[in-house]
């Protein structure tokens, strides 16, 4: 654990700054706390790109029984406002940029370990709202990534910070809950 929470402070303190856009995701799980389930749209992988990156060009093919679990990175680059989309992915990490390292868990659906993001008791509907866009408004996540790790810092609404990172203690740690 403590090896985990260094090495998530080094890609906070390191890492490069990338904001992802979020898309609602259900359901949300009472029992572990006050936290919101995030996805994103770069998780969802155009088929084409997908094919391409994994070498299987043909149609009748089984991607989801054939790579699930499989590792793959996610080359991204940032528009003018610092939001980060897919420019290819590839089975082989790259030498260079801005990349995540991800997992395929379904028919070109890529989880990246960021998938739950704690928050401070009471405010887990507020930002799950947000996030639905029931109230108008967009949630970005500043993520800071370093050679493929990303890690939460906080979440931002329409620029404006609406939670930050704890405590060492409480820092989001990826794993493979989402």
């Amino acid at each position: 654990m403590l090896h985990s929470q260094a090495v998530n402070f080094a890609v906070l303190a390191l890492g490069e700054q990338v904001l992802l856009e979020t898309r609602p995701v259900d359901p949300r799980d009472i029992l572990r706390g006050d936290y919101v389930i995030l996805g994103y749209d770069i998780s969802l992988i155009d088929e084409e790109m997908l094919k391409n990156a994994l070498g299987e060009m043909d149609e009748n093919f089984d991607y989801g029984a054939s790579y699930t679990g499989r590792e793959v990175f996610v080359a991204l680059q940032k528009d003018d406002n610092g939001i980060g989309t897919v420019q290819f992915v590839s089975k082989e990490r790259p030498s260079e940029g801005l990349y995540l390292r991800g997992v395929l868990d379904r028919w070109n659906e890529i989880s990246y370990g960021i998938g739950v993001y704690y928050v401070p008791e009471g405010t887990g509907q507020e930002i799950e709202d947000k996030i639905r866009g029931m109230d108008e408004t967009q949630i970005l996540v500043d993520v800071r990534v370093l050679r493929g790790r990303p890690v939460i810092k906080n979440l931002i609404d329409f620029k404006k910070t609406i939670h930050e990172s704890v405590s060492q203690d409480d820092s989001q740690i990826p794993g493979n809950d989402d």
